[in-house]
């Protein structure tokens, strides 16, 4: 079946909608890992999570990704009571543009890597606290601080992939559907979820096309943002 690329119509993420992806043990991840996925901010300013297995509410600090309010920002904790490692982008992220956003952590650094390059990095080898918090897309805590704009495609790993993954994922600016994964980044793929919909796609907006973590549309996110393609057979 020959690969065909389609419109994708991605999560719009706002108000108190966001995904809750369970605290399955697979997502407790502690060592090497890491995160990516397609973002799109509809205004700029303001805090506003991408990725998140942290609630500061109980020590319960693990990791997140966000957009502050001038750059995507990684935190890590290793015992749940505060922050070990910050890292700030140097890109500072546009209103109305699509990006491949993501971070690795191999047990000495933390790296984010913006549209399958390598941004910019911090030493840090104290690993993360396995938080009891549920992963979620688009929020933090129980489902606050959310996400203002559009999601897609998003994948979490147990191993630390390097530029040349987020290169390939990347893939000059389209996105890739489950199927069109390389075997490399099935690898130590967890989990990986479309979140997203296009003409002839299975429906599967929420489901974990890679393993058993099923995503919960909390507060009915619509599947309406575009300007993002996605390649699939």
């Amino acid at each position: 079946t020959p690969v065909t690329t389609f419109a994708a119509n991605l999560a719009a993420i706002n108000g108190t909608k966001y995904f809750n992806c369970g605290n399955d043990a697979s997502l407790q991840i502690t060592g090497n890992m890491s995160c990516a996925g397609w973002v799109q901010l509809a205004a700029t300013g303001g805090d506003r999570y991408i990725f998140s297995k942290w609630n500061s509410v109980g020590n319960q600090r693990g990791w997140h990704l966000r957009y502050n309010g001038s750059a995507f920002h990684i935190e890590i904790d290793a015992n749940g009571s505060g922050s070990d490692v910050t890292l700030d982008s140097v890109l500072n992220p546009s209103s109305s543009v699509f990006y491949h956003v993501g971070f690795s952590y191999d047990g000495s650094d933390v790296r984010i890597f913006i549209n399958g390059a390598e941004d910019n990095s911090v030493a840090y080898s104290g690993g993360i606290h396995n938080s009891t918090n549920a992963f979620l897309i688009g929020a933090v805590n129980n489902g606050i601080v959310n996400w203002n704009g559009d999601q897609g495609f998003a994948g979490i790993w147990d191993e630390a992939l390097v530029e040349a993954d987020f290169a390939t994922m990347y893939n000059a600016g389209v996105a890739f559907c489950y199927t069109e994964l390389s075997a490399g980044l099935k690898t130590d793929l967890v989990s990986y979820w479309h979140i997203s919909n296009w003409s002839g796609s299975p429906g599967t907006e929420i489901e974990d096309r890679h393993g058993s973590n099923d995503a919960t549309n909390v507060n009915s996110i619509a599947f309406t943002g575009t300007g993002l393609d996605v390649e699939c057979t």
